[in-house]
């Protein structure tokens, strides 16, 4: 059989008769004859002489065939040729493919791929081989250089020192025959590596490259979820959303984006983690799993560090509310969904509650506001706000409260055809006399009574007038003049 590579073991057996009648006669030579390729011996040549019962025949050719045969001399001359023993010259393996993939929480895979030349030539027909020897080796032990193993390179009779094949390296975590193998559970965070080697009846060929892999698990939901709106002052607009590392990326609980500074460390941040954004346009008022879509996000402006953005731009529509989500994905799988979110709209507060009558500059905070007034109404009553400034992104709004009178009004805040409406939460302030003129007036003749002071309205809002003399009798006739002026016509 194969000794090492390219080197068989020949041996044989004394013959049961030396050539003596009932005794041993002692031989003289042992002849082995080797014909290459030809189990007719048509051209063979002498590879051995002499007594011992064994030879190495070495520096072979890579799958040829080699037919040995043998006899035993005595002083009478040769004997006959013993039957036909064959043999191929047998290489190493070639490395077999190796991959190790994710299977799981904690576990990963390996696969092994039969090499491209089993020994004798690549194709098919090659050498059988006698298995595969699967190491591995973690980022706190040796850190990918597998201590204390003769593997690697190869490993065979004629190294020097031998290897023996008998023995298997501490790092070993299979030998045999099956190709697809589950590994775990792993220590979270923890860098794995592994290569293989196949075997054949020459020896351990050389080992695959070393593929490594972290032991991960899901990562947890993106932090810091939020949705926000871009316009233009043309009516497009963009749902963008933008959110934080997950706080679990897979390998460890580690504060956002550190990077792993030793490998050999477990519980370090998995840092090739993507992500999958979606939306839904609520159009029939119920939002099931068929309606959610990934998209692809819109070219950016990098987010601010530590956020992360994706942006929503195409069929975008006003007056349709938007539900949008996104998750952290590794090779283990998607994370729970941070969201959802709609794009509608919020207001937070607003300052002042009231206004006189002339008016005032109103301020709104919320969120999802947008940044163009472009498709921005703001109503107090049935009174549209002019002069519509968008003073913070998306978050607070300035517009200049109309003229008006009167008591509680609604305030309605309309974003892209998204409507938010306040019922009775703003109101002009009540009108104030400041002064009389005249402070007397004949009981007997009535007069004219001018009442001065302040928000009685820039328009003729038709105000009533009463005069307290005794009972409350109302003013013949009220005229508003001014703002700060009405003239009472009180009855004789």
């Amino acid at each position: 059989p194969p000794a090492a590579p390219r080197r068989i073991a020949v041996t044989w057996a004394t013959p049961a008769n030396t050539g003596g009648l009932g005794q041993e006669i002692a031989l003289t030579n042992y002849t082995v004859e080797v014909s290459v390729n030809d189990p007719t011996f048509a051209a063979p040549w002498v590879a051995y002489q002499g007594l011992a019962l064994h030879f190495s025949h070495a520096n072979l050719t890579k799958g040829d065939n080699y037919y040995y045969r043998a006899r035993a001399e005595n002083e009478a001359g040769a004997g006959a040729f013993s039957g036909t023993a064959n043999e191929q010259g047998v290489e190493l393996p070639t490395a077999p493919g190796l991959e190790v993939d994710y299977f799981g929480e904690l576990y990963l895979s390996s696969t092994t791929s039969p090499p491209a030349d089993t020994g004798t030539g690549p194709g098919p027909g090659g050498r059988p081989l006698l298995g595969y020897v699967l190491e591995a080796d973690r980022a706190d032990l040796g850190n990918g250089s597998f201590p204390g193993s003769w593997l690697g390179a190869a490993c065979h009779a004629d190294m020097v020192p031998p290897c023996d094949l008998s023995l298997s390296p501490p790092t070993t975590l299979y030998r045999g025959w099956v190709l697809t193998q589950p590994w775990g559970p792993l220590v979270k965070g923890m860098t794995y590596y592994y290569r293989v080697s196949a075997v054949n009846s020459a020896g351990v060929g050389p080992a695959s490259p070393v593929i490594s892999r972290q032991a991960l698990v899901l990562p947890s939901p993106p932090r810091s979820f939020d949705l926000t709106i871009s316009s233009t002052d043309w009516g497009n607009l963009s749902l963008i959303l933008s959110w934080q590392v997950p706080t679990e990326t897979g390998a460890g609980t580690t504060p956002f984006a550190q990077i792993p500074v030793d490998p050999s460390l477990a519980g370090q941040a998995y840092t090739n983690v993507s992500y999958v954004s979606q939306v839904a346009r609520n159009d029939v008022g119920i939002i099931s799993e068929s309606s959610w879509e990934s998209f692809r996000s819109a070219p950016a402006e990098t987010a601010p560090s530590p956020l992360l953005q994706a942006v929503k731009t195409e069929m975008i529509m006003p007056g349709f509310v938007y539900y949008v989500r996104v998750a952290a994905v590794n090779p283990i799988g998607r994370s729970g969904w941070a969201g959802p979110l709609d794009n509608s709209p919020l207001l937070t507060g607003f300052t002042p509650v009231s206004a006189p009558s002339t008016g005032a500059l109103l301020t709104l905070d919320g969120k999802r506001f947008g940044n163009s007034p472009y498709n921005l109404k703001i109503f107090i009553g049935s009174t549209q706000c002019g002069d519509v400034i968008v003073t913070a992104p998306d978050t607070q709004l300035v517009c200049r409260v109309a003229p008006g009178t009167g008591g509680k009004k609604d305030l309605v805040i309309q974003v892209a055809g998204l409507l938010i409406r306040r019922n009775k939460v703003f109101e002009y302030d009540h009108p104030t006399i400041t002064a009389i003129q005249p402070q007397t007036i004949s009981a007997a003749d009535g007069g004219r009574v001018t009442l001065l002071g302040r928000d009685f309205g820039l328009n003729d809002t038709h105000p009533a007038g009463q005069v307290l003399a005794g009972d409350a009798q109302p003013c013949a006739t009220t005229r508003w003049t001014s703002d700060t002026s009405i003239a009472c016509d009180v009855r004789k």
